[in-house]
Parts: C-alpha cells; sequence; structure tokens
C-alpha cells in the first residue's frame, strides 16, 4: 500500500533473471540489531549464506538512533489505527479516544502509515548502515528462496513495517520475520509420519467475531485431519498438546498483549497465558509441532514468549486484526501454503493480498507477522504431509524390484565401460579433480637448472661438454643427492677433443644420470642413445605415454613408466636401461636416506613400506588399454607459480649465483627452458616441459614415500562393479522411497 519514496542508490544487486550467475540454491540472512531505536542505536551484525551451512559473510554494522520514527510508530499504532474504532476486531476494545481532526480517521492513520514508511528507509539509508546493505543486495540474487530473520528485543523496530523496505521490493521470495537474540540449539524434530497434516485448531472467546470461516477455510485443506476445540477449557487444551502429535496449532478468538505478557481469551471466562501451558507447548514440540498461527490481535507479546518453547515457526497479528482481515489472510496463506509455495512466500502473497482491503482498513499488510526459531528450516506443505508408498506395494515386492534394479543397472554401466565407451568421460573427469585440488608448495628438495635463451646466445647450443662439464663440477662441489641430465649426450660436443672431462664424469661420477629413449612402434628413427661412456645402470630413459587410444583425451600425459621388464627389451634396442629418469633419481636420493628400494611379490616397487601398485588394464579409465609395466598415475604438485622447485639457469651456475644450500642433500634436473627448443607436453594442469613431468613424478616418489603423500589407486574390476552395484541399490530404493 505504502510504497517507498526513499532510494539508497546502493546499486541494483543480483536482479537479472538472465544473469549466469542467478541460482536457486536456499540463502539464509540474519540481521540482528542491539540497543534502541529511541535513546543508543543499534550495534548491527549480518549473517549471510546458503541455508544449513556456516554464513560465507559475517560483519558488523552500526544504525543510529531515531527518536522521531520510534515516536512516530508509536503514535501511528496508538493514536491513528486503533482509534478507526474498526467492526469484529480480534482483541479486546480499546478505551474511546476522542478525535477532533478535521481530516477523515481513515485519510489521518493512511498519512501516518505513509510517514513511518518514508522514515523507515530514510532511517536505513544510513552512511554506517550503507555497508550492510551493499553487501545483501550484492549476495543475493533476484530468484534466490531467501529466508531473511531480524533478531532484536527491540519491541519498536517489531512494530515496523519492515516489509516497506525497498531492499525487499527486489527479492519477491523474501520475506520478513522476527526472532530474539538469544537462543537455545533446537533438539532434532520428530519426523511427521506419512499421511495427513494434524492440525489442533483452537477457537476461543468468539464475541462479536465470525470463526466459523476459519473453521470451513482448515477443512477445506488437503491432507489435513483438523481438531476443533470450541471454547474450550484450559484442561481440554492441556490434555491434547500432551496425548497426541500435532503438526500445526491454530488459535482464532480474542487475545492482548499486556505489558510483555500475551493472553489468548479460551472462553468467556478464561484466559491463557504462555506460562499456564508452557509443559504442554514444550511436550508437543518434542512431538513434532512445527507451525503455530495465532489469527488474533496483538500477538506479538505471544510470540516474545512463546520464543522460549522454540516453536519452530508463528505467524500472529502485530496489533487488532479485524475478522475480514483475520480470513482473507488465513484462506490465502493456507491454499498458498498447501499447493506447495515456500513458507516465507505463501505468507509474502497472502499479506500482499490483503492491500485490496486497504481502502477500508489501512495498513492492513502490516498486520501479518512472521516469528521463527532460528535453528529450524522452514517446512513446506508436503513435509507436513510426509510421503507415504503405497499400501498396495508390500517391502518384500518393493526390496525384489529394488534387487532388480539394480542388478539391470550395474550390468548395464559395466558392460558399457568395460567396451570403453566411457573411458573419455571418466579421463576428463579425472582432469578436472586433478585441477580443482588444493595447491601445495613446490618441492624444496628438487632445484632444476634450465638452460635459457641467455644461456643459448653465451654459450651455444647444444651445450659444449667442457661448459656443461663445469656446470656439474659446480654442483658437485655443494654435495647434491642426485644430478639428472636431461641433455640428449648420443654425440659428444666437445670444444677441444682433448678435453675429456664431461666424458670422465659419465664414467666416474656416481650421482649422474644421463638419459636415453627408446624405439616407438619399432621405429628406430625415433631412438636416441645414451652417451657412450655411461653405464647402463646410470641411465634413465624418459619416454612418455600419451592417451592416444580414444581421440577425446589424445595427447594428454597421465601416467608414468617407472621402469619395463627387461624382455620388454628388445636386443636391437639402442636405449637399454630397464629404469626411467624419475625412478633413477628417486632411487638415489631415498637408497642417500636408509631407505630400501625392492620389487615384491606382486612385482610391484617398494620404497620402504611404501608400495607403488601398477596401472593394470581393466581398470577405470584404462578398460580398453595396452598398459606397459610398472605404470603408475602422475599426482601433478599443483603450486601457486605452477613450478614444481625452485630454478635457477645454466649462467647462474657458472658465475655462483645461488646459495650452496639450494644444492646440499637435493636433487638436480638440467635441461632445457629456452622457448626455442620446444618440448610442449599436454598435461591436466596445462603445458609443460618434458623437463617438468619428470621433476614431477620424481616429487611424487619421494613425497611419498618420505611425507606419505597419497598416491592414486583404483579399484579392481571386481571391487569397482560391486561399489556401482551398491549406488545402484541407493537409487533404486530412492526412487521407490522405502523408508
Amino acid at each position: 500500500m505504502y510504497a517507498p519514496l526513499i532510494s539508497c542508490n546502493l546499486g541494483q544487486g543480483k536482479v537479472r533473471s538472465d544473469s549466469p550467475e542467478v541460482t536457486d540454491v536456499a540463502k539464509l540472512v540474519v540481521l540482528e540489531l542491539e540497543g534502541s531505536l529511541s535513546e543508543d542505536g543499534f550495534r548491527v551484525r549480518l549473517q549471510m549464506g546458503e541455508e544449513g551451512k556456516r554464513p560465507d559473510l559475517d560483519i558488523s554494522g552500526y544504525l543510529p538512533s531515531e527518536p522521531d520514527l520510534a515516536q512516530l510508530v508509536q503514535s501511528h499504532w496508538i493514536d491513528k489505527y486503533r482509534p478507526l474504532g474498526l467492526l469484529n476486531t480480534r482483541g479486546l476494545k480499546p478505551k474511546a479516544i476522542k478525535y477532533d481532526g478535521v481530516i477523515s480517521p481513515l485519510k489521518a492513520c493512511e498519512e501516518s502509515g505513509t510517514q513511518v514508511c518514508d522514515r523507515l528507509n530514510q532511517w536505513l539509508c544510513s552512511p554506517d548502515f550503507r555497508d550492510i546493505d551493499l553487501q545483501i543486495r550484492e549476495e543475493l540474487n533476484y530468484s534466490d528462496p531467501i529466508r531473511f530473520i531480524l533478531r532484536t528485543t527491540c519491541n519498536d523496530l517489531q512494530k515496523l513495517p519492515w516489509h516497506s523496505w525497498n531492499l525487499f521490493s527486489r527479492y519477491k521470495s523474501a520475506e520478513i520475520s522476527f526472532s530474539d537474540p538469544e537462543f537455545r540449539r533446537s533438539d532434532p524434530l520428530n519426523s511427521t509420519p506419512p499421511g495427513k497434516v494434524r492440525i489442533l485448531a483452537i477457537l476461543g472467546h468468539r464475541e462479536g467475531i465470525d470463526t466459523e470461516k476459519d473453521c470451513q477455510i482448515l477443512n477445506s485443506l488437503p491432507h489435513a485431519n483438523v481438531t476443533f476445540l470450541i471454547e474450550p477449557k484450559r484442561s481440554e487444551i492441556n490434555d491434547q498438546l500432551w496425548e497426541q502429535p500435532w503438526d500445526i496449532l491454530f488459535f482464532a478468538g480474542h487475545s492482548e498483549t499486556d505489558g510483555e505478557t500475551g493472553k489468548i481469551y479460551i472462553n468467556p471466562n478464561q484466559y491463557l497465558t504462555v506460562d499456564q501451558i508452557w509443559f504442554g507447548l514444550r511436550k508437543s514440540v518434542a512431538q513434532g509441532l512445527k507451525l503455530a498461527i495465532f489469527n488474533s490481535c496483538d500477538g506479538l507479546g505471544l510470540a516474545r514468549r512463546l520464543d522460549d518453547v522454540q516453536i519452530p515457526q508463528m505467524i500472529v497479528m502485530r496489533d487488532y486484526v479485524p475478522d475480514q482481515v483475520a480470513q482473507k489472510f488465513l484462506k490465502s496463506f493456507l491454499l498458498n501454503f498447501s499447493q506447495g509455495y515456500s513458507f516465507e512466500v505463501a505468507v509474502r502473497q497472502a499479506r500482499e493480498k490483503l492491500q485490496g482491503l486497504e481502502d477500508q482498513i489501512p495498513c492492513a499488510t502490516w498486520l501479518p507477522v512472521i516469528w521463527q526459531h532460528p535453528d529450524y528450516i522452514s517446512p513446506t506443505w508436503d513435509d507436513l504431509v510426509g510421503q507415504a508408498l503405497p499400501s498396495s506395494l508390500s517391502w518384500q515386492k518393493a526390496l525384489k524390484i529394488t534387487l532388480c534394479l539394480s542388478i539391470a543397472v550395474t550390468t548395464l554401466v559395466m558392460g558399457v565401460r568395460s567396451s570403453g565407451f566411457l573411458e573419455p568421460m571418466e579421463l576428463r573427469a579425472f582432469d578436472q579433480l586433478m585441477r580443482s585440488r588444493p595447491v601445495e608448495q613446490p618441492d624444496p628438495r628438487l632445484l632444476i637448472v634450465g638452460v635459457t635463451e641467455e644461456d643459448i646466445e653465451l654459450y651455444d647450443h647444444p651445450l659444449p661438454d667442457r661448459t656443461l662439464a663445469e656446470i656439474i663440477d659446480k654442483l658437485d662441489a655443494h654435495q647434491p643427492a642426485a644430478i639428472g641430465l636431461n641433455i640428449y649426450r648420443d654425440k659428444p660436443v666437445p670444444v677441444n677433443s682433448a678435453d675429456q672431462t664431461m666424458n670422465q664424469h659419465f664414467r666416474q661420477n656416481k650421482k649422474l644420470v644421463s638419459i636415453c629413449k627408446f624405439e616407438y612402434n619399432n621405429d628406430p628413427n625415433t631412438s636416441i642413445e645414451p652417451p657412450d661412456h655411461s653405464p647402463q645402470k646410470q641411465v634413465g630413459f624418459v619416454n612418455l605415454w600419451t592417451d592416444q587410444h580414444n581421440p577425446y583425451t589424445s595427447g594428454m600425459i597421465r601416467r608414468y613408466t617407472l621402469s619395463q621388464t627387461d624382455h620388454m627389451i628388445p636386443p636391437f634396442y639402442h636405449c637399454k636401461t630397464p629404469y626411467s629418469l624419475a625412478f633413477q633419481l628417486a632411487w638415489k636420493y631415498l637408497s642417500s636416506n636408509g631407505v630400501v628400494v625392492q620389487a615384491n611379490s606382486q612385482e610391484d616397487w617398494q620404497f620402504g613400506q611404501k608400495v607403488f601398485t601398477s596401472l593394470k588394464r581393466g581398470r577405470p579409465g584404462y578398460y580398453q588399454s595396452d598398459l606397459p609395466s610398472e605404470q603408475i598415475l602422475i599426482n601433478y604438485r599443483s603450486t601457486p607459480t605452477r613450478e614444481i622447485a625452485q630454478r635457477i639457469s645454466a649462467d647462474d651456475v657458472l658465475n655462483n649465483n645461488f646459495e650452496p644450500s639450494w644444492i646440499k642433500d637435493k636433487i638436480i634436473l638440467i635441461g632445457m627452458t629456452a622457448e626455442s627448443v620446444r618440448d610442449p607436453q599436454h598435461t591436466p594442469l596445462g603445458i609443460m616441459r618434458g623437463l617438468d613431468i619428470h621433476a614431477h613424478v620424481t616429487s611424487q616418489i619421494i613425497s611419498s614415500v618420505l611425507d606419505d603423500r597419497p598416491l592414486f589407486w583404483s579399484l579392481t574390476w571386481w571391487q569397482d562393479a560391486f561399489f556401482v552395484w551398491i549406488w545402484s541399490m541407493v537409487g533404486a530404493i530412492t526412487t521407490l522411497d522405502i523408508s
């Protein structure tokens, strides 16, 4: 009725329905105001997040005192609204107040309401509150289901028409509700047995009001079992609360707030306070009471006192409520609620529908108020009804159907998976999970010496043997654990043929591991020999396996071969080493740390107590793949800079631009990093060089053994089938809704 005239200009919030950010996730907004409106102002705390989870946002603010607004709202209810003398109100009649104004009482009440709404919006535009307002608008989407709770003990705030705050014009699924700032954690409510919504309807003192229409409205509800108590005695109400579980408690009749005490008049001679039926109400809540509706006057006093009983949701009336308003609201709310609207939306739509009465009853839309316990999520009508399996379906028959469905689904899924049809999706899902893992720090036990573009300009490409030997000499002087030379040296590159230092390193340096590459598909042109003078036990192969078996994930490096059995290395191969570069480096490092490396009875490599189980055909993602022996999935380390380890250049080493601690007892990897020498390899973390992949695997092995960093593992075919069958059972049970 009263459109706010004030705009804070704080931005539009997330209001576009076509925005990609719009979601349907239920949100909880809790605004806590501690203080007083007329004197000290309010300390403000805002908490926001998804319903049922910890808040994503928790900030504080301030609202100044506004004594004029406090006086205005008190005057509005006492001096402008109540003197209208509305017929058939559900409260005790106030004393007559003489009205001498020249404006009609209805017009005066309307103007007073407009002033209250305008002043409220002006107050909420206070600079100290602006950040709170802006955060709410930025965090909420237009389509979000929103539960908005205002927690305060200030009676003046509870009398204000918060629905007129211009914030609520943006969010159609939000409705303001009140709660006390202090509350106890609630006990879990008993679940509703399937069948009917159990309603206890108390029709109290009815003098001057028509409660028959309330009865008709309640009787018309679908799936509802209504018990009426008409002008009952106190003992009758108490017995019903104790003896039977109820979902909804409804009261219609006269009520009032006397000071801080709410009273309901149950018959012409008796009224009840909350204290007089406190134990009965508490028992009813423990048995599953979820909603109380007091369709009577001046119910805020009742709500404040009932808050201690922990009724999850209550609907009360702010002030005197005419019959016409009470009945129209009840009918609209219950119709919306029973048709599947959320509790908050059902209340809001029913309250806004009262606007059609405001030419005769000003401020009718101000009267309905939600009071709820913050710890409970608002129920739906279906929650109250519960769901039952049709009686014609016995549990034996349901079990048989469940078993048949689950076995059929498991057979279908495993058959499709075994054909390899799902491999692309499984591998892409694996890649996404790899990219979604938490960030780790670079491995401090590795150092990469990269040959950069500047190094090539200074020292030529490929690096001459003398230069390479000088780099190794300088590194060796600081006692590294192992040095991996990831540069092909199948042909010497001497500056002076008399310089044999590099060959001596190959022959005598036990820490140095050189590389070779064996043939792909028996093509000798793809083979690269190791250095002439390197013993075979000091050589590691650098072949990388890409997933070429399907067109959707081809070229991606997800696995690494640690070693090959001797019978898999043909005699004509130039690269005859059975061990990979990463394996050789990790072996040297771990051996220097007292870790025993051996093959176990299953022919898997075992470093100390850590077993590296080989990836085998028939495992998820590789049902139809031919896998070399001793191959593992690479557990890439996701780092903030995407660097697996610290890096320095060859020139840094030659000019001593490093700390000795970077080298001592570390694994050193020497390789090309210059852009002109291309070596792009596709991995789940993006494109990286082969040098980096070998570093990742080396780090994976030593981190798993020394730091207990997890290794990837997979289920066997039978374990996988059992896992699918279990979830097929769960899906079948959920579909049949067996309790």
